[in-house]
């Protein structure tokens, strides 16, 4: 038995990563459609997670928390080391992990496939148990009321204008990851304008995607605020 492992939620700025690893032996039978889950339709993952859902997997998350204190980077392997150490009593023959590098400190055969999702059907069948899931999560928690504002219903914690602005106008939840430079750009530099006199002519200026000099509104935060050595970009229209 082999155990092939996939995460999602690495890009969000808000809501866990979630690791999937199913259990599955060299001569399993291939479930059609399986692929990255990143190439389906929202529908056509629904349908394939109800056909997935009896393979042996499990489940693991690195919660925002976790992401802060490990960074991003190791927070994710720690949760596919858990994922797969809950395989309790299965003999293991190698574990095959999606990405550039295998699970620090896990004690068995191992090896890491770059878009081994494209390769493997197993992994592309435990990237799409974990971004069903994943999803699900992040559209049932906005029934409750911190959660609401931010769209997590259809962005599932990425960086989206609707999220953005949820964060600019009710601040941070505990799902966010405070760290990530988007959210600082979204909460720490932004609140202070909404009770001033410039609310309407700032929110215009947020909401653009780019300055009249093609510079995105996040490029020139980085610029003015983390002073990061760039070329010159030219005055802003702010």
């Amino acid at each position: 038995m082999k155990i092939y492992v996939d995460e999602v939620g690495y890009g969000a700025i808000a809501g866990p990563v979630l690791v999937c690893a199913v259990a599955l032996s060299d001569d399993a039978i291939k479930v059609p459609g399986v692929k990255d889950s990143k190439q389906l339709s929202k529908k056509k993952r629904e349908a394939l997670y109800d056909k997935l859902k009896h393979i042996p997997h499990q489940f693991a998350i690195a919660t925002p928390e976790l992401v802060i204190e490990l960074n991003l980077h190791y927070a994710r392997y720690d949760a596919m080391k858990r994922a797969v150490e809950r395989f309790v009593g299965l003999n293991i023959e190698e574990v095959v992990v999606d990405g550039k590098f295998t699970i620090p400190n896990l004690h068995l055969p191992q090896k890491a496939v770059i878009k081994g999702d494209a390769k493997y059907w197993q992994i592309g069948a435990a990237s799409i148990l974990a971004k069903v899931k994943r999803d699900r999560f992040m559209a049932s928690i906005t029934s409750l009321s911190e959660y609401s504002h931010y769209d997590w219903e259809n962005n599932s914690g990425y960086y989206t204008p609707n999220h953005r602005d949820g964060i600019i106008k009710h601040g941070l939840t505990d799902w966010h990851r405070e760290n990530h430079k988007y959210v600082q750009y979204s909460s720490f530099e932004h609140r202070g304008f909404l009770n001033s006199d410039e609310k309407d002519q700032y929110m215009k200026w947020v909401q653009a995607h780019k300055d009249d000099h093609g510079i995105s509104r996040y490029g020139i935060w980085l610029r003015d605020h983390f002073k990061e050595e760039k070329k010159d970009w030219g005055e802003s229209s702010w």
